[in-house]
């Protein structure tokens, strides 16, 4: 309970409580005049932490003197309880003006100046508030506001508040951890990442757009959905639906909204001329002066007077306009039918270049591409739709894109916008020149401009034109702010590198992947920091099995990903995730993209990837099939979508798939390898090795595919010597090439075989070549590695194998998965059967596959549970396409084998026959394996024939 008296305040009456404490009115006995009491409640005044925020909102604010800041006059302390005497304003806090329609503009303005006012003091002495929001702000009866609350204020170093400040001068008191009030926090206060001025620029922001529609811009049922809704979605504009809100007035609030500090206001000083700057009588909203300018004049003292006598002209207007409406049914000014609307599409074709310099062909139209790009409004053709259609044509694949092929293109395609663009030199000027067409009347939506002297200068007038493109076509001004990064900045600042990165992109498009990869390499050496062409040359050495230069590129871009626009960042990301083994954390980082940028194949396209790798192919599956509704030509994804059907045993769908594509007239070599493994899960290898075959001579990474799958055909069937022939071949092939995954492959396959065949010299010769060759990263391989050498009884190497999977802290789940398996094994070998199953059970719960049945089924059996073992067995056999598409194929035959011995020993010679039956008619072409020859023999024996589990060689 709080005295009536504390030092030489009066205690008059309580004027509110909240979560910490009350405020109270008071008397200054001394200098007879109202002061606010602001103490500690409850337990919170035997809290350090309660009392220290306490005293550090006092020191903040005690050197800020400002009209528009609360003063604070003095710090009492009577017994353990710590008091704030504070200057007593007469005003209502300013959420309590909100309603449902937010307060006028004129009101908004004149508030948000002298927010700036106060903060620009408190910013020059370098504190920060990190806490505005209505509940913080008063607002007096005369109209003046009062900044109050710096309980979570910051102090940065002296001098630092009238300029940006870096993260490394701003660290957070508690790092990683979110102080604030979530609905204002910027996005790095709710990273818990360091903060400088530009947080409370962020929620001045959030404050007027509050201010304005009379409600928050984000919302959310908890801290968690409303912090993701702050990071992850488009900002909207606080002019949408309301024409009533000044549209320079939306875009300063926009701008104060930017996800990307870099991308606010530098300074609220910057923010307030930008709000003085605003036209006098915002509040008018759309008036007569609006729609009809003539009719009002300024006078010499700026007030604008209505012209009376260009009124009754304008009247007359209006009745015509009436009588038009009455005739059409329409009035002039509304938007027709066939306008841009939300997410459609826009072509941009190549850039008629008659300026005499060479430097701009190409760059331009990518410049553009990448700059547009970055909408979520606007969906810009890629480049690769734009070579599958110019196939269907039956044009040549580089067909340069002009007016007529590229309508063609979008009347073909459903496209609803072509841009055209030109650059031509007159004197020493450049100029730039952009028209937007509705694709199927040729009817211009927009044509626009920009000029410029000097190189250096094209960028920044790409990004001002496309800019204006954006809006043109109705994109609201807050969405374009807070996704406009500057194109130097998110590309390169060399025209010449954009260029060479163009034709890459075009080359890849084209499926000319060494073209593709020359340009690159020529722009990385005149720009070593260019993200975009790291990242683009990583994809390519992915396909091609180039595992090195996959990390470096992938790191690289990875290291530079700050400098990359939002749309491409996520990419980064999630293959440098990837590479890291965090496949979940890959597909969370991409889920995140597509619904920020719903119609974007490529980001689905990379989401179904990350899925499948992170054990979900059905969910991966549903992400392409959400692909080829957007674009039913999207050629890739059906050749993904077939492969990943397979995953999930699904080989019906999956040949449904690949004769989809054909009825469109689609075709790409992957198609090879996806129907190849179609067939061979419906149990037909002659087809499926004719598959395989039609790879051959199609180039990297094919050919190698081609033969490494024919080999996997080889080896299900039973055909061993072709088998390792296939290997060996492609082996030396593919160390050629620099392929290290494909070799790396070879060499794990040829070592299961030669385990197979009860050559074991030979197995443990193939898994030294994989771990002495430095080709060890990949955690496959090392599981494999690790499994065969505990199975050929090589403790010692197999520890090896142990000590690398473990290397690291809080290894992610697929490399834990990889890890619990070789233990389980371990523990197998050294008798310990129990925990060989708890350790198999726990890698299947970090990444289902399926070695956790595998493993289980010999754990099972070691314990003399043969009913577990055959059930852990007769999973794999329900979902054969993962060991098809990543396992070892023979591991279906073997499974047969096992489970006939295991059923004719449970009693169920039924089964056991069956099973018999299904390993001699997979193996029949090996006749001279003694693995087989056993089984024949066992053929006819009752259920005491020889366990399976003593067989030489094996699984």
């Amino acid at each position: 309970m709080v005295e009536s008296s504390i030092g030489p305040y009066r205690i008059l009456e309580c004027l509110g409580s909240g979560g910490m404490g009350d405020v109270f009115l008071a008397e200054d006995t001394r200098l007879h005049r109202k002061v606010a009491l602001k103490t500690l409640a409850g337990s919170w005044s035997k809290s350090p932490d309660a009392r220290e925020r306490l005293l550090r909102e006092a020191r903040a604010a005690a050197g800020l003197n400002h009209p528009n800041i609360g003063a604070i006059y003095d710090v009492v302390e009577a017994g353990d309880v710590l008091h704030i005497v504070m200057e007593y304003v007469e005003g209502e806090p300013l959420f309590a003006r909100l309603g449902s329609g937010g307060l006028p503009p004129d009101e908004v303005t004149s508030i948000a100046i002298q927010l700036c006012d106060a903060m620009e003091v408190a910013h020059a002495q370098g504190v920060i508030h990190r806490d505005l929001k209505p509940g913080n702000i008063l607002l007096t009866r005369d109209g003046r506001i009062k900044v109050l609350d710096f309980g979570l204020a910051k102090t940065l170093p002296s001098g630092s508040g009238g300029t940006p400040v870096s993260p490394s001068d701003s660290t957070p008191s508690n790092p990683g951890h979110i102080q604030g009030t979530p609905a204002y926090m910027s996005p790095e206060q709710l990273r818990g990442q360091a903060v400088d001025h530009r947080t409370d620029i962020y929620s001045l922001g959030v404050l007027l757009y509050e201010l304005l529609t009379g409600h928050r811009p984000f919302h959310g049922t908890g801290v968690m959905e409303l912090g993701m809704a702050v990071l992850t979605q488009p900002t909207p504009s606080s002019a949408q639906g309301d024409p009533h809100i000044p549209a320079g007035l939306s875009a300063i609030v926009a701008r104060a909204m930017a996800r990307e500090r870099e991308e606010r206001f530098q300074s609220v000083v910057e923010m307030r001329d930008a709000l003085r700057r605003l036209p006098p009588g915002v509040s008018d909203k759309t008036t007569v002066s609006a729609l009809f300018p003539w009719v009002v004049t300024t006078t010499v003292a700026g007030q604008r007077t209505f012209r009376w006598d260009r009124i009754s002209w304008t009247l007359g207007v209006l009745v015509l306009l009436v009588v038009g409406l009455s005739v059409s049914g329409r009035a002039p000014w509304v938007t027709p039918s066939s306008a841009f609307a939300d997410r459609d599409w826009l072509l941009v074709a190549d850039i008629d270049n008659t300026s005499g310099e060479p430097e701009f062909e190409g760059s331009l139209k990518e410049g553009l591409i990448t700059s547009l790009a970055q909408s979520s409004y606007v969906n810009v053709v890629p480049a690769e739709r734009v070579i599958q259609a110019l196939g269907r044509m039956r044009r040549d694949k580089a067909t340069r894109i002009d007016a007529g092929v590229g309508r063609e293109i979008c009347q073909r395609e459903g496209i609803r916008a072509l841009l055209l663009g030109t650059i031509r030199r007159s004197g020493d000027t450049l100029q730039m020149r952009v028209q937007v067409l509705e694709a199927t009347t040729g009817r211009p939506f927009l044509s626009d401009s920009e000029q410029f002297t000097g190189h250096d200068q094209a960028f920044g007038r790409i990004d001002a034109l496309s800019g204006r493109v954006r809006q043109k076509l109705g994109e609201p001004l807050s969405r374009i702010a807070g996704a406009n990064r500057p194109l130097a900045r998110v590309t390169t600042r060399s025209l010449e590198a954009l260029q060479l990165y163009s034709k890459a992109r075009e080359a890849n498009a084209r499926g000319d992947v060494a073209t593709a990869e020359a340009l690159l390499r020529k722009a990385l050496e005149i720009d070593a920091e260019f993200a975009l062409a790291h990242l683009l040359l990583g994809q390519i050495a992915s396909t091609r099995g180039m595992a090195a230069d996959v990390e470096l590129h992938w790191t690289k871009a990875y290291a530079l990903r700050d400098a990359l626009p939002d749309r491409e960042r996520p990419f980064v990301v999630a293959n440098y995730e990837r590479l890291q083994g965090r496949y979940g954390k890959a597909a969370e980082t991409l889920k995140v993209l597509v619904e920020m940028y719903p119609d974007d194949v490529d980001a689905r396209r990379e989401l179904a990837v990350a899925l499948d790798t992170a054990g979900l192919p059905q969910k991966g599956a549903e992400e392409l099939r959400q692909v080829v509704r957007i674009d039913p030509d999207d050629t890739h994804s059906y050749g993904n979508l077939g492969l990943l059907l397979v995953t999930g045993s699904d080989f019906k769908s999956a040949l449904g798939v690949y004769d989809e594509a054909a009825r469109r007239g689609l075709f790409s070599p992957y198609f090879g390898w996806g129907l190849g493994l179609a067939r061979l899960g419906l149990d037909d290898a002659d087809a499926a090795i004719r598959e395989f075959s039609k790879l051959d001579g199609a180039g990297t990474p094919f050919e190698s595919l081609g033969r490494l799958y024919r080999a996997r055909t080889e080896i299900y069937r039973g055909r061993f010597a072709a088998a390792h022939e296939l290997l060996e071949a492609g082996m030396v092939a593919d160390r050629k090439a620099g392929q290290d995954t494909y070799e790396v492959l070879g060499h794990l396959l040829g070592a299961r075989l030669f385990w197979v065949e009860g050559r074991t010299p030979e197995a443990r010769r193939e898994v030294e070549t994989v771990l002495r060759s430095g080709k060890d990263t990949e955690e496959f391989a090392l599981r494999d590695a690790g499994l065969l050498l505990l199975q050929v009884g090589d403790l010692s190497r197999a520890g090896t194998v142990v000590t690398w999977l473990r290397s690291g802290e809080d290894p992610p789940p697929f490399r834990r998965s990889c890890l619990l398996l070789v233990q389980a094994e371990s523990a197998l070998a050294a008798g310990h059967a129990r925990e060989a199953v708890d350790l198999n059970v726990a890698a299947a719960s970090d990444y289902p596959s399926h070695f956790s049945n595998l493993g289980l089924a010999r754990a099972y059996r070691a314990l003399g549970d043969r009913e577990r073992a055959a059930q852990a067995l007769e999973k794999v056999l329900e979902g054969p396409g993962e060991i098809l598409r990543y396992g070892f194929p023979g591991d279906i035959a073997l499974v047969h084998l096992d489970l006939a011995h295991l059923r004719r020993q449970l009693g169920d010679e039924e089964a056991g026959r069956r099973h018999y039956a299904a390993f001699l008619d997979l193996w029949k072409d090996a006749k001279d394996l003694p693995l087989r020859q056993r089984a024949e023999r066992e053929w006819g024996k009752g259920p005491q024939g020889e366990p399976f589990e003593k067989r030489k060689g094996g699984v």
